[in-house]
């Protein structure tokens, strides 16, 4: 930061629809027409900050703003630049009551400053820079994004160097359209990517009986492959060939240093006593490294809409309640909730939607606690009198 020398230069400084102006002859005094000289906002980049009624270049080299950034405690500077402590305040909104960063600032609702008027930093690089290292140890991954098949399966294991995993269940009386993704159900921990990975597929005449025209079995179908070979987060898609026009497409990503999280959705809900309740809708899970693709934790259709047990408060079983994310981006994750309760009460019915979506990197709107070897945050929403909490959960060391 440069300090401007008051006493030198008699210099007086104006704000002007977001410019600031030099309003100073060349004595120092101010002039009754009081010549003003605009700075080039985009020569210089110069952002203008007061402290103890010294105006200071924030900006950097490229004329960006430092982390100090624009907003001053007392506010922009009153008509004679002086910034008195009642701010500006005028017309265009430049100051609230107490300055420039308050309610009635020239800030938007998701604007940087704070209500004291002090810029903030942006929550997500604050998180990075707090939990640098906070991860002791990673492991390597397979972070399946989408099944599809041509044909009807009743269920999907999923296997590594060292488990498998259920990680698809067909639904009794579902039906599977050919070319759509099926909904997994699992895994229940994170897949691991070293050395072979792949999947053992029962199909819908898995019977130990049934053949086809030419006398061969038709049932289980398994393929595996290498996921050993990418050093970064890349994502694939592997076909399984089944025989008879079978075809089955497997998309997913290969994270390196992966992060395994955990998502809680609790319902906080109104006691109505002996009344009934279920729930149907999605929970969905997205992060940068998943491309335009989200994963599934939770989806039912109304016509098989999950019963809630009696009481106001229950944990939604989502299926899978894990998800792999990269180290570096594991703040940076989006759950995208849809939710509607159905109410029964005097034999009517009362559907009640909860439909948000959290950005988990903003700590700002979170609560947040360390219990090793998990950090968890939690944010919640409120619907007249309702109440939805989602936590996630990152795992900091593998146990």
């Amino acid at each position: 930061m440069i300090e401007l020398d008051r006493n030198m230069y008699g210099t007086k400084l104006k704000k002007f629809h977001g410019w600031f102006l030099n309003t100073a002859n060349e004595d120092g005094d101010r002039s009754e027409d009081q010549s003003m000289i605009e700075l080039d906002r985009n020569m210089y980049g110069s952002k203008l900050k007061k402290f103890h009624g010294w105006f200071l270049n924030t900006a950097n080299e490229d004329g960006d703003r430092g982390e100090d950034g624009d907003g001053s405690e007392d506010g922009d500077g009153s008509e004679d630049g002086d910034g008195s402590e009642d701010g500006d305040g005028g017309e265009d909104g430049d100051g609230g009551e107490d300055g420039d960063g308050g309610e009635d600032g020239d800030e938007s609702e998701d604007g940087d400053e704070s209500e004291d008027g002090d810029e903030s930093e942006d929550d997500a690089t604050f998180a990075s820079e707090d939990y640098d290292n906070e991860v002791k140890s990673c492991v390597r991954v397979v972070q399946l994004l989408a099944i599809r098949a041509n044909f009807h399966i009743n269920g999907i294991i999923a296997y590594d160097w060292c488990q498998s995993r259920i990680i698809y269940t067909a639904v009794e009386g579902g039906v599977q359209e050919e070319g759509t993704d099926l909904v997994l159900t699992g895994p229940y921990r994170m897949l691991e990517a070293y050395g072979a990975f792949g999947l053992k597929v029962f199909t819908h005449d898995d019977e130990g009986t049934s053949t086809d025209e030419d006398g061969s079995r038709t049932g289980t179908i398994s393929d595996g492959w290498g996921v050993s070979e990418p050093d970064e987060v890349e994502e694939f898609t592997q076909t399984i060939y089944g025989g008879l026009g079978r075809k089955l497409e497997v998309t997913y990503v290969v994270i390196p240093d992966g992060v395994e999280t955990n998502v809680e959705v609790r319902l906080n809900l109104v006691d109505l006593g002996m009344g009934s309740r279920s729930v149907y809708g999605c929970v969905k899970a997205s992060a940068i490294d998943y491309g335009s693709k989200s994963v599934h934790l939770f989806s039912r259709e109304r016509g098989r809409s999950l019963s809630l047990p009696c009481g106001s408060a229950c944990i939604l079983p989502l299926e899978p309640c894990v998800i792999a994310l990269e180290e570096d981006n594991h703040f940076k994750l989006h759950i995208e909730v849809d939710l509607s309760v159905i109410t029964g009460c005097d034999s009517q019915e009362e559907d009640k939607n909860f439909k948000f979506c959290l950005d988990c990197s903003r700590r700002i709107s979170s609560e947040e606690r360390l219990e090793p070897p998990c950090r968890i945050r939690s944010q919640k929403r409120e619907f007249n009198g309702d109440q939805v909490e989602v936590n996630v959960i990152w795992r900091l060391e593998r146990c």
